[in-house]
């Protein structure tokens, strides 16, 4: 799908009018939304309406209407959508940051109902922060596809993009703790160790404006992160009693690169600190060292908020 032809009024004629009965509702219909663009505007609409108080989480036993993946601009096969250029890199953020909306509406909707392992649905405060961080990452999207068009003469969809991304959620659709493991702990804190390395190739290449839209977005991936590792040692904590770094550990070697490494390097532990993600929990992970200097560019991974260090796996 490109977006190049999707003026404001064909836009706003998409939109139409929102009925939502419950935020489960509004989170199916913004997957089941097409365009990115619409899909950034109702996830505006859908946090007001939150903040406001019209909108409970869910109306009691709703039908099972999570979409198993969301529409998407044209795929191409993995492995196939790279290129060296600034204006593919900064694509291939946009193409992450929409999919990051739809991990996060995918997680309130399908995990309304339960915690997907047999105990009740996450607390109300839960949902807090999951359709504020949905917002956020719809304003980075909304960014960066601005940026794309005003300075690289191209609209996000205008170039071959791949579904890596939703497989996370494919993996981790049977357990919030899974998806939280998976998504945030891993892949959302991906994006952290390569920033640096990407706002070096920004400054190269003197686009100052994707540095200031970098530096913004940064400092809030770094509360996304922050909210995944509270959410899961609350999870874990509530379960049986679990301890969470052992079970992120036991999550992370299960659904990620299995018999292998499951952290790339370099990492940012500065920034992880900040994320209060502890070495401990990631450091056992991590692929051994490397013998030479690593180089400032970034890896062919790079993705924006969500960088795809190894194709997650399914349970057996």
């Amino acid at each position: 799908m490109v977006i190049e032809s999707t003026e404001n009024q064909e836009v706003n004629d998409q939109f139409g009018e929102v009925h939502w009965l419950s935020l489960r509702a509004a989170a199916i219909d913004i997957l089941r939304t097409p365009c990115p663009v619409v899909k950034a505007r109702k996830t505006e609409v859908a946090l007001r309406r939150w903040k406001e108080g019209d909108l409970p989480v869910t109306l009691g036993a709703e039908p099972d209407l999570v979409p198993d993946s969301p529409a998407r601009p044209a795929i191409i096969g993995k492995g196939k959508a790279k290129g060296g250029s600034m204006k593919a890199m900064i694509h291939g953020v946009c193409h992450a940051e929409s999919y990051a909306i739809d991990l996060m509406w995918d997680s309130v909707a399908r995990f309304a109902l339960g915690d997907g392992e047999g105990g009740a649905a996450p607390p109300e405060a839960f949902f807090d922060e999951w359709v504020q961080i949905a917002c956020e990452e719809a304003r980075h999207f909304s960014a960066w596809a601005e940026h794309l068009k005003d300075r690289y003469a191209i609209s996000y969809g205008d170039l071959p993009t791949h579904d890596m991304l939703w497989e996370v959620a494919a993996a981790t659709k049977h357990s919030l703790r899974a998806r939280l493991a998976v998504v945030h702990l891993i892949h959302e804190a991906r994006g952290l160790d390569v920033a640096p390395a990407m706002r070096a190739r920004c400054v190269r290449a003197q686009d100052m404006k994707a540095v200031e839209i970098l530096d913004r977005n940064v400092v809030q991936e770094v509360g996304h992160v922050r909210a995944g590792v509270r959410w899961f040692i609350h999870l874990s904590r509530s379960l049986a009693d679990a301890d969470p770094q052992e079970e992120f550990l036991r999550l992370a070697r299960t659904f990620v690169n299995p018999g292998s490494y499951v952290v790339k390097r370099p990492l940012n532990p500065e920034l992880r600190l900040k994320a209060e993600l502890p070495e401990s929990w990631y450091l056992p992970l991590a692929e051994d060292e490397p013998q030479d200097q690593p180089s400032e560019e970034p890896d062919e991974s790079v993705q924006g908020s969500l960088l795809l260090s190894a194709t997650p796996q399914r349970a057996a």
